[in-house]
């Protein structure tokens, strides 16, 4: 992503919280101010894939700080349209993940016919995860 187009969450979050829905993120009344939470999908290889799911955590690469994740509701890409989008090199499991983050560690980007991209800062810990299905894409 480039930092030109990312715009930090916490501007975000105030420009439009009444709005929210339209970026797939829920302000929760029990969350405590400046926390948000987000409904999306992240896709990654079969051997990283393990890793989520043994852990229950997702870790930034050692290039990157951050963990990507496109925004909920596209379900008819192919691998290719996800390595697309996302810049994923390997598209081989979807996981549908819903969780809670702190707003200044969410930068989001937003382009005209393209899901909504979320980067999430140092990546998500346990704690973190509300909810994680994952499925294989074919």
């Amino acid at each position: 992503m480039v930092k030109n187009d990312i715009y930090n969450s916490k501007e975000k979050y105030e420009k439009f919280k009444d709005n929210l829905e339209l970026f797939n993120l829920k302000h929760e009344e029990k969350k405590p101010d400046g926390f948000v939470v987000i409904i999306s999908q992240h896709f990654t290889s079969k051997e990283a894939a393990s890793n989520v799911r043994v852990y229950r955590k997702f870790n930034p690469t050692d290039e990157d700080d951050y963990v990507y994740f496109i925004e909920n509701g596209f379900y008819s890409l192919s691998k290719d349209e996800v390595r697309h989008l996302t810049g994923a090199q390997n598209a081989e499991v979807k996981f549908d993940v819903k969780f809670s983050v702190e707003a200044k560690r969410v930068w989001i980007k937003v382009e005209k016919q393209n899901p909504v991209k979320f980067a999430i800062e140092y990546g998500l810990y346990p704690d973190e995860i509300i909810s994680l299905t994952a499925s294989r894409l074919s």
